[in-house]
């Protein structure tokens, strides 16, 4: 859950395993070692909150016999399940907005191994308030150092008697006659869409 800094620092420092979120701030002060993190300040912790002097923080699992990390770039993104453990998982963060995170969104289904190697991970962002003046970051504990562009990778190898089961909860589900909203084409934004078939502005429509 959220710990303050000097308990992550501490937490790095004795060599454990860690995935990480936090602002910029807070990642920036955190040494070298085997973590991977993306900036973001909002969270569920007991509760939602948004801070910036904590840091989220995710253990991976006491079975986990190995961890590797790497940074993907746009053209590397596709080697992501190639470079997996043949029994383990991967655990990908990647900056919202940028060539990575729409290469990622827009090609993964057709990776080589992407249904056979479990991925799950999650999109960098910032405050709300500063969209458009600040960048999304991922970051490589190894080196400390903070992307824009690329992806940042766990690789994590499970024993033989363990195995990786990835599922999807949905909360959510249509309403019965709910409308059927389409688009043209696929991206982070959209003006057009249609609506039951009929041409309509997506800001526009009303619950």
């Amino acid at each position: 859950m959220l710990h303050s800094i000097p308990d992550v620092q501490a937490a790095v420092a004795s060599g454990r395993s860690l995935l990480l979120a936090g602002s910029a701030a807070a990642l920036r002060q955190l040494p070298r070692g085997n973590w991977i993190a993306g900036t973001i300040p909002y969270f569920m912790d007991t509760r939602g909150v948004c801070v910036e002097d904590r840091i989220f923080v995710t253990d991976l699992p006491d079975c986990a016999t190995e961890t590797s990390i790497a940074v993907y770039s746009t053209a590397a993104l596709p080697t992501i399940c190639v470079d997996a453990p043949a029994n383990g998982f991967s655990v990908l963060i990647v900056p919202s907005g940028s060539a990575a995170h729409a290469a990622y969104a827009e090609n993964a289904p057709t990776y080589d191994g992407i249904f056979v190697r479990p991925v799950v991970g999650w999109v960098a962002g910032v405050h709300l308030s500063r969209i458009g003046a600040e960048q999304p970051l991922v970051f490589d504990g190894r080196t400390a150092t903070a992307h824009a562009d690329a992806a940042v990778v766990m690789h994590v190898t499970l024993p033989p008697d363990k195995l990786a089961d990835l599922a999807i909860v949905n909360v959510f589900s249509p309403r019965e006659g709910s409308d059927r909203i389409s688009f043209a084409s696929s991206g982070f934004s959209a003006t057009e869409c249609l609506v039951n078939g009929s041409p309509a502005n997506l800001a526009r429509l009303r619950r």
